[in-house]
């Protein structure tokens, strides 16, 4: 049976071909299995009201129509966009973001993973240093932190990831050498004090 043999839907006004084997089409045929009419049309949906509950760390704000979803606030400042069964589902709720799940404490090389993971590679910027050019290899603490952590192997570091500038290898050297001689108490300026990159 092709094309041009199949029937049309017994739905009045309905217009469609018959699915092979039946007499209705796909859509009539689907509303018959669902909610055992054919011609049945769902009235609108009503949504329950989530509008200033807190879920998670998410404060829900209002229902958007045309994306059937729920535009939440994460405590980060983030706003997403949730479906009501995601909403309802137990569990812990959040924006996604994975800073949400980190431990309080963490040594030095799940800190510099920390580092790499929001800010990107530090091949991507260019040497935060003074008239250096280069760009940057590597994430380079820049000691200004003052809850400073200490580890054994590695040495100093720190926790907040707005803490670190990318340098290459040789300004990051250079850094290192400069922050053991202290230069009588000095440190050479080798980033600018605004750099943000």
């Amino acid at each position: 049976m092709n094309q041009t043999d199949r029937l049309p839907c017994i739905v009045p006004d309905c217009g469609r071909l018959r699915m092979q084997r039946r007499r209705y089409c796909g859509s009539c045929y689907g509303r018959l299995r669902r909610y055992g009419d054919p011609m049945h049309r769902p009235g609108p949906r009503i949504v329950a009201d989530l509008s200033g509950r807190r879920i998670g760390t998410l404060t829900v704000e209002h229902y958007d129509r045309v994306a059937r979803s729920w535009l939440c606030l994460c405590e980060c400042g983030k706003r997403r966009l949730l479906r009501t069964e995601h909403l309802n589902r137990p569990g812990h709720h959040s924006c996604g973001d994975k800073r949400h799940r980190r431990k309080a404490i963490v040594g030095y090389i799940a800190a510099h993973e920390r580092v790499h993971s929001d800010r990107g590679r530090a091949a991507e910027h260019p040497c935060a240093a003074i008239a250096c050019g280069n760009m940057a290899a590597q994430w380079a603490y820049d000691h200004s932190d003052p809850d400073e952590l200490s580890d054994a192997h590695h040495g100093p570091f720190s926790l907040d990831v707005g803490r670190y500038r990318p340098l290459c290898h040789s300004c990051h050297t250079s850094a290192d050498h400069a922050r053991q001689l202290h230069l009588g108490g000095l440190q050479l300026p080798l980033w600018t004090a605004n750099d943000q990159s």
